[in-house]
């Protein structure tokens, strides 16, 4: 399994992502920040929202933009009740980060267990439906290539990686493949997945019928 997971040529485009991978580093989404869920040696503490909105009174974009959301001439800008910056777009609304806790927020995004370091996109799509700075782009990049161990899981890097080739088969009965397929719609036996074999030299099949693809039932 490492190998295929090494080897294996496969293209996600940006909405095949899952939106809860990696978690947003709001306090209230990150379930795993106080247990220690995270690559570093120290667990930093979350960003609550009090500690967006005092620091955005003072912050210079915020401070700039505040006249303008006022006479309503930056029509994608709003404040809530609690007098918080928020971006509008088609994703959602977006808590505009002040440049004082944009660092933390990245590395909270970045190193957590849940994320894996999950590259540009990976880390950026799932970010922007939440959070909005005006170079979010380029300093999740900045921070992406300054990154060891980014760079050493970097795809890229990987230049002599040979595609994954099954081997031959050359008798009956002796290079097999189990699969389970499933779960379909129920039998009048409860069964909702068929666990098949075929011998790769013939293309013989046998399947059997199971009501759960547990460990215990495909033994």
């Amino acid at each position: 399994m490492p190998d295929f997971l090494s080897r294996a040529s496969t293209v996600a485009p940006p909405e095949d992502v899952h939106d809860d991978i990696p978690c947003l580093a709001l306090a209230e989404m990150a379930n795993g920040l106080r247990t220690g869920r995270y690559t570093g040696t120290d667990t930093p503490e979350p960003v609550e929202f009090d500690d967006v909105v005092e620091p955005q009174q003072t912050d210079d974009y915020c401070v700039e933009m505040s006249p303008r959301v006022t006479r309503g001439t930056a029509k994608a800008f709003f404040r809530n009740e609690h007098h918080a910056l928020y971006r509008r777009t088609p994703d959602g609304n977006q808590l505009v980060i002040p440049k004082s806790l944009r660092e933390r927020v990245l590395t909270l995004e970045l190193q957590a267990t849940v994320a894996a370091h999950p590259g540009m996109n990976r880390m950026y799509y799932p970010m922007r439906k939440a959070c909005s700075w005006p170079s979010m782009v380029t300093d999740i990049h900045t921070t992406i290539t300054k990154c060891t161990t980014c760079a050493q899981n970097r795809l890229a890097l990987r230049r002599k990686s040979t595609p994954l080739a099954l081997f031959l088969a050359t008798e009956p009965l002796t290079d097999l493949s189990v699969d389970i397929f499933g779960p379909i719609t129920a039998s009048k036996k409860g069964n909702r997945c068929i666990l098949v074999f075929t011998d790769r030299f013939a293309n013989f099949t046998k399947c059997g019928a199971l009501r759960r693809s547990s460990a215990m039932s495909v033994a």
